[in-house]
């Protein structure tokens, strides 16, 4: 992953009027940050365009590089992995009153990180165009959605847990930030790691097909082929003059032998909407918690780098989020979220 760097962005909004968002939390702030930038930033030129393919503009604009990437190369279809995913706030709680707080984080990936500014400003957009659904049934600028405030805007470091403030609250002010993870951070976390046994907290539906079927049960192999995959295609698409370097064929063989120890994963449904096609699409998946056991030393690295990519379906809504559990950084799915899942 030479030259692949990440950098998380938290992000801070207060409701002004009570909020609903619906089940599918991710799907929701991403749909909203894309129509931010599409209609309220202005930030394409050709809204008349069915898709970013036909743009001329589509390898300079914002809203293609982060929300609408599109591979000239590719053979089959015209889309490239997003650089970017999101992750929501766990937990069951679906609305917010006046004066409570909605935190969520954005993961910017490689070249991605170049859109941070852009990434602040359609979030500062939520102001004037709203978020969800507004409770309390009055009808204002916001059409139907609750108005918030943006608070603040923080890079973190998920390893050694350092922050750095790029927005704060109230100001115009956007401050660049240097704090991202690099492959040497993501080497020496995975270094820590068992090599024998690993947990893996699911908190987003992981969603995974194999040969257009979905992946039942969850299978280590399945799991490390569409971990490759995405890296690589994140690599080729997005890495500042890296390219991925390894053998897939041979890793999943290698993966093949290590087994599940134990599975207490759920499935859990969801669909989302596109506004593009006007279609419902499912992107359920398993939430939960799996250990794998067996030879993991091949693979830590590459797990490392999921925790921050995600994995599957719909990872740019959200989906695929897991973390790591070690003796070290013990950090449990909340218990409102564990309901969640045995519901």
């Amino acid at each position: 992953m030479e030259g692949f760097i990440v950098q998380v962005v938290e992000i801070e909004l207060e409701p002004l009027a009570p909020l609903g968002l619906g089940r599918n939390v991710g799907a929701a702030l991403r749909g909203a940050l894309f129509e931010s930038l599409r209609w309220n930033l202005n930030v394409c030129l050709y809204k008349h365009l069915p898709s970013c393919v036909p743009c001329s503009l589509r390898h300079v604009c914002p809203l293609a590089g982060l929300l609408a990437t599109v591979d000239d190369d590719a053979l089959r279809g015209h889309d490239a992995p997003r650089p970017m995913t999101i992750e929501p706030p766990l937990g069951l709680q679906r609305t917010y009153p006046v004066g409570s707080q909605l935190r969520f984080t954005l993961t910017l990936l490689g070249a991605g990180t170049r859109y941070l500014p852009y990434v602040v400003l359609a979030a500062r957009e939520l102001e004037r165009s709203g978020l969800g659904r507004r409770l309390d049934g009055l009808v204002g600028e916001t059409r139907g959605r609750a108005p918030v405030r943006l608070g603040r805007v923080s890079a973190v470091h998920p390893f050694s847990g350092a922050r750095e403030t790029i927005r704060a609250p109230g100001a115009d002010l956007i401050h660049p930030s240097s704090l991202v993870v690099t492959p040497a951070d993501v080497e020496s976390f995975a270094a820590t790691l068992p090599a024998d046994a690993i947990t893996l907290d699911l908190l987003t539906p992981l969603r995974l097909v194999e040969g257009g079927r979905l992946v039942h049960p969850l299978r280590f192999d399945a799991l490390i082929w569409r971990l490759h995959d995405r890296l690589a295609a994140l690599c080729r698409h997005h890495a500042a003059g890296g390219e991925w370097i390894g053998d897939s064929r041979a890793l999943v063989e290698r993966a093949r032998a290590v087994q599940v120890a134990r599975d207490a994963t759920t499935w859990l449904d969801l669909e989302a909407h596109s506004s593009r096609t006007g279609r419902w699409s499912p992107t359920g998946g398993y939430v939960g918690q799996i250990t794998f056991r067996g030879d993991l030393t091949p693979f830590r690295s590459l797990l490392v780098w999921g925790s921050l990519v995600h994995v599957g379906k719909s990872a740019t809504r959200g989906n695929g989020w897991y973390r790591i559990r070690t003796p070290a950084v013990e950090r449990p799915i909340p218990s409102d979220a564990a309901e969640e899942i045995r519901r």
